[in-house]
């Protein structure tokens, strides 16, 4: 039997249900933040500010909501997202521990006894026929 998969670890002060679309916002004005460093990972990061105009729903003045991420093209993940609305309050996301390591082969291996069922030995019966 394969073994249950633990929770994802809280990270505390963090609310990641609260990340919320920013679509409706329009298209907003980005720009690059360079490059940084994040715990021995380099990441590229842009910021993104959209301006809600005063009045458009029921806010007297100007609401500025802004979103910055940090993306790893090396991992292929964004290591840092910091999303900050008046309206919401501020939403921060950050990988931490990244282990670079092998992972353990055992993980990888098949679990004794462990069969396939219902399909052909005979490769061949398997491949889909072709097309004249």
């Amino acid at each position: 039997p394969v073994p249950p998969i633990p929770p994802m670890p809280m990270i505390p002060g963090v609310n990641t249900m609260r990340f919320e679309s920013t679509s409706h916002l329009g298209k907003g004005t980005t720009s690059s933040l360079g490059t940084k460093d994040f715990e021995g990972v380099k990441a590229e990061g842009k910021s993104t500010t959209w301006t809600i105009p005063a009045g458009q729903i029921g806010n007297r003045n100007p609401i500025n909501v802004t979103s910055e991420s940090w993306y790893s093209p090396e991992l292929q993940v964004t290591v840092y997202s910091r999303h900050n609305d008046p309206r919401t309050g501020e939403s921060i996301y950050r990988l931490a521990s990244v282990k670079r390591a092998e992972p353990e082969a055992h993980l990888f291996r098949v679990p004794e006894g462990y069969e396939l069922k219902g399909r052909s030995k005979d490769k061949a019966k398997d491949k889909p026929k072709e097309k004249p």
